[in-house]
């Protein structure tokens, strides 16, 4: 494994990577376990394709079902999304409803009192496209039981929309990376590993004389022994 890697970011610094760096300063205590040579080896290669800086928060790395996960935060999608020389801007916001009525889109993330947030949506533009991307998604399908998507729907809910939709319309950039909103209700950042079962010797013992041992206890037996002492 190349003890060090050098590239330059999507911001424009001079970055250098090494296993080191990887298992001390990026990656969780909890995952440490999983961070094995091939482990380390391809976050620093995914990162450096990527040109990301996770030191500066780019991304969050992580192991999920004991593979390593680089997460991109939506930061870093609008910062590439902007670098591509056809971008023309997005436009997101929530879906909501309210009683029986239709579904109505907000810009941004806030909505009249009484409705609900049931989605998010976004819109994002280049213009050597003849349509520009349009993505809604549903709260029901990426919320998860955690204190931001409780007490932040609409901030969330907003975030995966604008990924899916700068996702589509760049995917050679985007391809196969999603951010932490997206991923499933078991947080990637508390992996649980599976400990083998510990191995148990088997012990030689002779089976042992039922017979002697009920007489053991008769004989010791302490309503018998309070009888003979009165």
């Amino acid at each position: 494994m190349s003890e060090i890697v050098k590239y330059t970011t999507t911001d424009g610094l001079e970055f250098e990577l090494t296993p080191k760096k990887v298992i001390e300063e990026l990656v969780s205590a909890k995952d440490r376990p999983a961070m094995t040579d091939r482990n380390v080896a391809m976050i620093m290669a995914r990162c450096a394709a990527l040109r990301m800086n996770p030191l500066a928060g780019d991304c969050h790395i992580g192991v999920f079902k004991g593979h390593p996960t680089i997460m991109p935060s939506i930061d870093y999608y609008q910062r590439v999304a902007a670098m591509q020389e056809g971008y023309d801007g997005m436009e997101s916001g929530v879906i909501a409803s309210y009683g029986d009525a239709d579904l109505k889109r907000f810009d941004g993330c806030v909505v009249p009192k009484g409705w609900a947030i049931v989605g998010g949506w976004a819109t994002a533009y280049d213009k050597g496209r003849g349509h520009p991307v349009h993505i809604e998604v549903p709260l029901e399908e990426y919320a998860q039981d955690n204190s931001m998507w409780e007490s932040k729907p609409a901030t969330m809910i907003r975030k995966v929309a604008k990924a899916q939709a700068l996702r589509e319309l760049y995917p050679g950039c985007f391809k196969g990376t999603y951010v932490a909103e997206e991923m499933p209700a078991e947080d990637p950042r508390a992996v649980s590993y599976d400990v083998p079962e510990p191995e148990v010797p088997d012990f030689d013992y002779d089976e042992p004389d039922i017979d002697a041992v009920d007489d053991f206890i008769k004989e010791y037996d302490p309503r018998r022994m309070a009888q003979d002492e009165s």
